[in-house]
């Protein structure tokens, strides 16, 4: 009997070499898990880390005028006229990343500005200001909602991503708009001039049933237009009230 044996192939095997195309693969992918692994250590640093502080300040503002741009909420609340300073309540959450804010009285009136730097999670800053009736407010928020009752002043209020409210108005002259949600202005005293519009939402203007005649230009391109109020093309009166993006509404208490 014959047998035959097969001799064993000793060679080294050929190594698979990296085509440039691998070889960028492979890197980006070694970057993309480390970027990962070093932001959820971050996240988890951050959210440890995390603290609420709060601060009340009292102002004398001689213009009686007040600008507010901050990237949380803003509350207005107005106190009586013969009150002679703003009283100005912050409250900011926040964790390794402190937010920016300043508030300080600039050529007579006071200036609020306050926000995060996008790179935590965890940050927010509120503001709530007890103001003079009679104040104009500039108030403008960039993530949030803007609140403002018992005003008699001039009111100029905005919204980059919350809704606009303002409850038993007195004021001349109001300006509201909002690109991220509703807008709603409730008057206990006849406007001279309103604006109200949204792109992200419903508008409703709604003011007192006492028969007074309104100039109204009111339109949605996304919902229903109802106006419900007593109506002349040359009213003294103004009501502008437009939205692209849900119902409007100009109507009485």
């Amino acid at each position: 009997m014959t047998t035959t044996i097969t001799p064993i192939d000793t060679a080294t095997p050929t190594k698979r070499r990296l085509t440039p195309r691998r070889t960028v693969l492979l890197i980006f992918g070694i970057l993309l898990t480390v970027a990962t692994i070093g932001w959820g250590v971050f996240s988890i640093v951050d959210l440890l880390a995390h603290q609420t502080k709060v601060a009340d300040k009292t102002f004398t503002v001689s213009s009686k005028v007040i600008d507010i741009s901050v990237d949380g909420k803003v509350t207005l609340i107005a106190t009586p006229t013969a009150t002679e300073h703003v009283l100005l309540h912050r409250k900011m959450w926040f964790g390794l990343n402190k937010p920016h804010v300043s508030e300080t009285v600039r050529d007579g009136r006071l200036v609020v500005r306050g926000g995060c730097n996008n790179v935590s999670s965890w940050c927010d800053v509120r503001y709530t200001l007890r103001v003079p009736a009679d104040y104009t407010i500039h108030a403008h928020s960039s993530g949030d909602n803007v609140n403002a009752t018992g005003f008699s002043g001039n009111l100029d209020m905005s919204s980059s991503g919350g809704a606009v409210k303002g409850d038993e108005l007195l004021s001349d002259e109001v300006d509201a708009s909002s690109s991220g949600g509703s807008v709603k202005l409730t008057f206990v005293d006849d406007p001279r001039r309103v604006s109200a519009n949204s792109s992200g939402g419903g508008v409703t203007v709604v003011v007192p049933h006492d028969n007074t005649v309104y100039r109204v230009v009111a339109h949605s391109s996304g919902g229903n237009t109802n106006v419900n109020i007593p109506t002349n093309p040359d009213a003294d009166r103004s009501i502008t009230a437009t939205s692209s993006g849900g119902n409007v509404s100009v109507d009485t208490a």
